[in-house]
């Protein structure tokens, strides 16, 4: 059973963050509040499908250097669950962004590894993190309509996806989509694939890009 806990920085000084292994140190005098980790399906003894290693990741300005993500390591086996838990601003976002190579300016990753299957994925050129994201490890935002297009039709984002990586025929890619948009209980899959994002409700946008994420059957699903 595996688990990972993030400590919450409560807008105290810079230098509180997350600590090694998701442990938390507190001020004096504080208790500690309630946090707890999400447990994960047992996974066969392999080696290590996401390794995780020392990550730290912080945020520089003019007027000061937020250490986001401080030493935290954890690893991920074939089939197995893990889940990030903490309070808001406690660096779950900085951790699953440095992961998948989407961390924004001024943020950036200052030391520690990201390993998928062996291969180290902090600095990496963008050009190869883009043919690892979708393929290798799909990403689920948090945000779906932020996400989607609202311009294209969701046949067309579903088919820029699949292009982007040089998969399938344009009769391949509509029967894909179809077939992956029926997987995530779209009930009307056809009429979805001709429609625009505005015209979905929440909840099907978030299968929607559910859909989009695992659409080329990527070893990681990152959400």
């Amino acid at each position: 059973m595996v688990g990972v806990v993030l400590p919450r920085r409560d807008g105290v000084r810079d230098d509180r963050r997350l600590q090694h292994g998701g442990r938390r140190r507190d001020p004096p005098h504080r208790a500690s509040r309630g946090l707890s980790a999400v447990t994960a399906a047992a996974a066969p003894a392999t080696a290590p499908l996401l390794e995780v290693t020392d990550l730290r990741v912080q945020f520089r300005s003019r007027r000061r250097t937020v250490h986001a993500v401080n030493g935290v390591s954890f690893s991920i086996g074939e089939g197995e669950t893990v889940g990030l838990v903490g309070e808001t601003g406690c660096g779950k976002s900085a951790t699953v962004r440095a992961i998948i190579g989407l961390l924004k300016s001024p943020g950036r990753v200052t030391a520690g590894a990201v390993r998928l299957e062996g291969t180290d994925l902090v600095g990496l050129q963008p050009r190869q993190l883009r043919q690892i994201r979708g393929a290798s490890i799909g990403f689920v935002p948090q945000n779906p309509f932020g996400a989607l297009n609202p311009v294209l039709r969701i046949e067309r984002q579903f088919r820029n996806v699949i292009r982007a990586h040089g998969r399938g025929r344009r009769g391949e890619i509509r029967s894909t989509a179809l077939d992956m948009l029926d997987s995530v209980g779209i009930a009307d899959p056809e009429r979805v694939l001709r429609g625009y994002a505005h015209e979905l409700s929440g909840g099907m946008a978030q299968r929607v890009v559910i859909a989009l994420a695992m659409v080329l059957n990527p070893r990681l699903v990152v959400a």
